[in-house]
């Protein structure tokens, strides 16, 4: 299928998807391989310099939201870019970094 045709192209990106397993009180974690396609977004906003280390995080949005603010911290100030740019900036990463750790707990807790 679409996924065979995938493995074997010069643009495919293997993913290890966390995914937890329950025995019982006990729980693991396991991973499953999924593959996707460099070209496709958002996989070709990243350099591949940084595309192999954001494929094997266990938390991509959260590494993504680190590396967003290791980027910022390195602009270079100039006089369109001033430290008070670089803390709003850093400013909205953090409340991305919240707003993904608010649908986190959500998404891990039971509806009743």
């Amino acid at each position: 299928g679409e996924c065979e045709k995938l493995q074997h192209s010069a643009h495919v990106l293997q993913l290890n998807e966390p995914r937890p397993i329950e025995f019982g009180r006990k729980s693991e974690v396991s991973t499953r391989r999924c593959f996707v396609d460099k070209r496709s977004l958002p996989w070709c906003l990243l350099p591949d310099s940084v595309l192999e280390k954001c494929a094997q995080s266990h938390n991509r949005p959260l590494w993504i939201s680190d590396r967003l603010a290791l980027e910022f911290t390195e602009i270079k100030y100039s006089d369109n870019f001033s430290s008070r740019e670089r803390l709003d900036m850093l400013k909205q990463v953090s409340k991305l970094s919240e707003a993904i750790g608010h649908c986190e707990r959500l998404h891990n807790t039971a509806v009743p």
